[in-house]
């Protein structure tokens, strides 16, 4: 068998062995000797009892922003099916206008198209041009 390939089998178990043993694939220490002095201080614990409060904070406005905006989209809707309804009321009222027109055979009133030129419409008056 080649020697390169031949594995020897540690006696002990790496996870029986202490820490100042561990070694990882390059030979170099698993776990620092020293401890450093951020491990020392170490984050706060966090207070979970502050945070349930605050996520139950959260919650309650969620919610009260719900029922607002569901009451603001009902009024929305009743809105919205009450300009509808005049709508077609006034649609209505303008064909019946339209129909009766038509059967006393009237014009409706238009405006007289009246020429002006580009200086009238500039300047809002009559030119010398339109009356040549």
């Amino acid at each position: 068998m080649d020697p390169d390939l031949q594995f020897e089998w540690a006696d002990t178990p790496y996870f029986l062995l202490p820490e100042s043993e561990l070694t990882d694939v390059t030979g170099s220490a698993v776990f620092a000797a020293e401890p450093r002095e951020e491990d020392d201080a170490g984050p706060k614990p966090p207070n979970l009892l502050e945070e349930l409060h605050d996520a139950h904070a959260t919650i309650a406005r969620f919610e009260a922003d719900r029922h607002a905006a569901r009451a603001r989209i009902e009024e929305l809707e009743h809105s919205c099916a009450s300009l509808e309804e005049r709508l077609a009321g006034s649609r209505r009222r303008l064909l019946i206008l339209e129909r009766q027109l038509e059967d006393a055979g009237v014009e409706p009133a238009r405006e007289p198209v009246t020429r002006a030129s580009w200086l009238d419409r500039i300047f809002g008056g009559l030119s010398s041009h339109a009356n040549a």
